[in-house]
């Protein structure tokens, strides 16, 4: 198996914060406090990817293997790097192919590093969130009480009265919170042979990567109009399908995006003036056509949202629990680009599968193909509509 190496730096040499140490050797070597640091070790070790490794930058996505010096990639945290040294490629006598319960896979080396928080770990991160703490205080009762033995001449009534003076003052005084645990580095291999937990869980979790951090960009079209027409327009026009409990709402929505919507003869269908002159310059306009255009991928963060609240108010739900939304849609293409989209920011992503079956009074049902729900937990609203949006239970995680 031939694998690749890179060394990065941060791209935007005028930001103020400063250059961050990577994981491992190099992190430990700038916070030791020595006079001296001597490193030694192979070129790229702990840092062999395969060469068909799907690698995000600023214009799209490239590959490990067609990495070369000066490209701009992604870090975990959304910023930019810009690559200062790509390693020659090198044989390995040993590859994992780690798969993540989305169900993406890479193939790394068996001394590739990685942030991960083991069963624990998890556990103990869980128990010293601030929002589970309150959340199990006001279910839990106290358990300070003040015994009614011999020693104890109180009235029940004044037992009572202590109790809850006890309880004001230790939640007035709570004892220390331990630091919520980081993670630690471990190898591919380490992770194979730890894989699974007491009872046959699952071990260990990698973090998901934040949000991509990029500019806002000069767009042919308001991302929350061509968000709707997505969900839910014509795909040979530009008519929009719009539900008649969200008419006002959302011809109210389409006007502060500066676009008029006039009624068709359908009670569901409203044209857009203009509209489908803008979705042709985009190619999107025509029967299997539906895509998100390379551009919104990558503009800037509010842009990204925008879009997804666009597509999220016509064909997205929210789940009977208000903490997952999910998106439908028919289009294998749309499909790829919307999980993009979410996972871009910030947001793990899970796909189901299913046949889409029309159902008429009048007719039998129609199986119309494969339709895909992409289900997801968000801190910031996804919606614009009100009724949508007062539903959805932001996460707090």
């Amino acid at each position: 198996m031939t694998f690749a190496a890179a060394d990065v730096a941060r791209a935007d040499t005028t930001s103020s914060e400063p250059i961050r140490a990577q994981p491992g050797p190099q992190f430990y070597a700038l916070s030791c406090g020595a006079d001296f640091v001597v490193f030694g070790g192979a070129a790229g070790g702990g840092k062999a990817l395969s060469l068909e490794t799907l690698i995000p930058t600023p214009k799209g996505w490239t590959t490990m293997g067609a990495l070369v010096a000066g490209e701009v990639v992604f870090d975990e945290r959304g910023n930019a790097w810009r690559i200062v040294t790509a390693w020659a490629v090198i044989e390995q006598p040993k590859s994992y192919r780690v798969t993540f319960d989305d169900s993406s896979t890479i193939e790394a080396c068996a001394d590739h590093l990685w942030l991960t928080f083991d069963a624990k770990e998890l556990e103990a991160l869980t128990r010293r969130d601030p929002v589970f703490r309150a959340r199990r205080r006001e279910t839990r009762a106290s358990r300070s009480t003040v015994g009614a033995g011999q020693r104890w001449q109180h009235t029940q009534e004044h037992r009572q009265y202590l109790s809850e003076r006890m309880t004001q003052w230790n939640r007035a005084h709570p004892p220390p919170i331990l630091a919520a645990p980081v993670g630690g580095l471990r190898t591919t291999a380490d992770i194979a042979v730890t894989l699974t937990a007491r009872g046959g869980r699952s071990n260990h979790a990698v973090p998901v990567a934040a949000p991509l951090e990029t500019p806002d960009r000069d767009l042919p079209l308001d991302p929350y109009v061509l968000g709707c027409w997505l969900g839910d327009g014509t795909s040979t026009s530009g008519d929009i399908a719009i539900g008649p409990a969200d008419a006002v709402a959302m011809r109210q929505l389409f006007a502060e995006s500066g676009w008029t919507t006039t009624a068709r003869s359908s009670v569901y269908l409203y044209g857009v003036p203009g509209l489908v002159t803008r979705l042709r310059g985009l190619g999107v306009v025509g029967r299997k056509r539906k895509h998100v255009p390379p551009p919104y991928l990558r503009a800037s963060r509010a842009q990204r949202l925008a879009l997804l609240q666009g597509l999220m108010d016509t064909d997205g739900t929210v789940g009977r629990d208000g903490r997952h939304v999910s998106f439908c849609t028919t289009h294998p293409q749309l499909r790829n680009d919307v999980y993009e989209l979410i996972v871009s920011l910030g947001w793990k992503v899970g796909t189901t599968e299913r046949r889409a079956i029309l159902r008429m009074s009048s007719q039998p049902p129609k199986d119309c193909g494969s339709a895909w729900n992409l289900w997801f937990s968000a801190d910031v609203p996804v919606f614009r509509l009100k009724r949508k949006r007062d539903r959805q239970r932001l996460a707090q995680r």
